[in-house]
């Protein structure tokens, strides 16, 4: 069976406890976005929560192609067969729902109640503040946020500070490890 230790990616033990915990916590009626996925480490922390907890789906959003724009050649691999194995071994194919797809075109018509939103897809400011502005309204109040990389990296970590930190709009805002989290106030 596969465990988030067997996978490649980039989040810490703390840091996926800590998406385990939110996500068993997540109210049933809400649901759980998560906004780049890789090889579904993420995935599966949150996947695992979630079937600990209240059963939320999670939907999965990842081009599984990195970022379009960029013209590496680990730019251009397709992740999403690793990643749907991924999750298979962990026997959380029916927690999961993987959205092949760039994140704002589903943003725009994504309607469903949020209650644990994780971003960590593209990392460069522009594109991480436009997940953040697309996606965040749609956070139900007293739902929790979680923006990956925010010391690792500029983008996220600035995002970070001008729109998390010390915004009345959220409460309880900590860094564990490298991801930002805050639960939304209104």
């Amino acid at each position: 069976m596969t465990t988030p230790n067997n996978v490649r990616g980039f989040l810490s033990l703390e840091e996926g406890r800590e998406l385990f915990r939110l996500a068993a916590e997540c109210p049933a009626k809400k649901v759980i976005v998560e906004v780049g996925a890789y090889y579904g480490k993420s995935t599966i922390w949150l996947g695992g929560g979630s079937k600990k907890g209240n059963r939320s789906k999670v939907y999965s959003v990842d081009w599984h192609r990195g970022d379009y724009e960029d013209k590496g050649d680990f730019r251009k691999m397709n992740t999403f067969p690793r990643f749907w194995r991924n999750i298979q071994k962990a026997g959380l194919e029916l927690f999961i729902v993987p959205l092949v797809l760039k994140s704002e075109d589903l943003a725009k018509v994504f309607d469903l109640d949020i209650g644990l939103l994780f971003l960590d897809a593209d990392h460069r400011y522009f594109a991480i503040k436009r997940d953040f502005d697309m996606w965040v309204p749609k956070l139900s109040p007293g739902g929790w946020l979680c923006l990956h990389d925010v010391k690792a990296r500029e983008g996220p970590g600035r995002v970070y500070r001008e729109n998390i930190e010390s915004s009345p709009h959220f409460k309880d805002s900590r860094i564990i490890r490298n991801m930002g989290i805050a639960q939304k106030n209104y």
